[in-house]
């Protein structure tokens, strides 16, 4: 997995990259790997509640890409 977040990053040009699985009650998802800066409590196998407003919320949602330029007044711990 670690392989593909930084083949992510360098295709698309990114900072950074990460590769997660959504958990199966849908709450919440799971960090599997990371590429580049982040946080260092955004590692493997920490876990994010999907509340707030987050790609990773509209993502599951939806079930289509989604993008967000700034974070700034966004709510929520992602």
């Amino acid at each position: 997995f670690e392989a593909v977040a930084e083949e992510v990053a360098q295709v698309l040009g990114l900072r950074n990259a990460a590769v997660s699985r959504y958990d199966d009650d849908g709450e919440a998802m799971t960090v599997l790997a990371t590429y580049g800066d982040h946080p260092d409590n955004f590692g493997p196998g920490s876990r994010w509640p999907l509340v707030g407003q987050s790609m990773s919320a509209k993502v599951l949602h939806t079930g289509r890409p989604a993008r967000i330029e700034d974070y700034a007044g966004l709510e929520g711990p992602l």
